[in-house]
């Protein structure tokens, strides 16, 4: 009796050891493609829960600490993690998500209704892998350029007056216009209004809906029942990229230098980090010297940004106007 108990006991240690070992193996081989949002958030969630921060996400203050890291990698300890590229990659999602869920900031309340919509969103996506987003956004791009070589023939050039687009830059960059509505995410909302006040005109749905998706409009409006209307290219980044590039030429490269030769006054200009599929952030070219840009935009607010001073992103794109 003794020895088969001692025999099972050895089996049974062997088996386990051999469990551990599978584990450990399936861990290594865990690939970026591989971790699910769901997981990322909670990571995410524990991060700033050990760091002391009391917003939690989906809250104003967690907007403007993805902005702020997105932007310029403010916060140097979570910059420092290993598995930063998986939190950059939430980020970049959860700023996409949040630009198309968000209402307008009217009051307190519509603020609430932000924050609850962008949390709903984004636990929609819990199971979702990093892998399965990037072939979902992939296909997204590969259809948005299938659209634009079926329906373009020349490219426009020359399509704002600068005069008069830098003009509304200085006067509001700051000081928002009271017109529009405001949103958390406002930087595609501030160009799209550049670019109007320029003179492009806006393509207008007969939808009373709050958001339509099609990107062959652009516009904001106001509806019958109060409230605004929009088109998702008026305020969302890649949606703007995809609507303008329907007539305007686009360009994109990792060099600054590439981007300077290629830009001019006038043109829009988007931004991605390395680590994101996602393009987060839209400006507007103020001006251009011979090895620098200035722009002009929201979210944080600036008139004539130095294009070289941005140090977060790594991927930029231009449309010419």
């Amino acid at each position: 009796m003794k020895k088969i108990f001692i025999l099972s006991f050895f089996v049974f240690s062997l088996a386990f050891a051999s469990l551990l070992n599978v584990n450990e193996v399936s861990g290594a081989e865990k690939t970026r493609d591989d971790y699910t949002f769901g997981e990322i958030k909670n990571t995410v969630s524990d991060y700033l829960k050990s760091q002391g921060y009391s917003f939690n996400i989906g809250s104003e203050e967690f907007t403007n600490y993805v902005n702020e890291q997105m932007d310029s990698d403010a916060d140097t300890v979570l910059a420092a993690r290993d598995d930063y590229n998986l939190i950059i990659a939430y980020f970049g999602e959860y700023l996409y998500r949040l630009s198309v869920e968000e209402v307008e900031q009217e009051d307190s309340s519509s603020l609430y209704d932000s924050e609850q919509a962008i949390m709903v969103t984004m636990n929609t996506i819990d199971n979702i892998t990093l892998g399965e987003m990037d072939k979902e956004i992939e296909a997204q791009e590969a259809a948005d350029e299938l659209i634009k070589e079926t329906g373009m023939t020349t490219f426009a050039t020359g399509t704002i007056n600068i005069a008069d687009a830098r003009a509304y830059a200085k006067k509001y960059y700051k000081n928002y216009n009271p017109s529009y509505p405001e949103y958390s995410q406002d930087c595609t909302n501030f160009v799209s209004q550049i670019l109007n006040a320029g003179g492009k005109s806006k393509v207008v749905s007969n939808s009373n809906a709050k958001l339509v998706s099609d990107n062959k409009y652009w516009y904001i409006k106001s509806l019958p029942k109060g409230g605004k209307g929009r088109s998702a290219s008026w305020t969302v980044v890649p949606d703007l990229y995809s609507h303008l590039t329907r007539k305007q030429k686009g360009y994109s490269s990792t060099s600054k230098s590439s981007i300077i030769s290629n830009a001019k006054a006038g043109d829009v200009i988007q931004f991605k980090r390395s680590d994101s599929k996602r393009y987060t952030h839209s400006m507007w070219v103020y001006s251009k010297s011979s090895d620098n840009l200035k722009l002009s935009g929201h979210t944080d607010n600036h008139l004539e940004r130095s294009f070289n001073a941005i140090k977060g992103y790594k991927t930029y794109r231009i449309v010419k106007m």
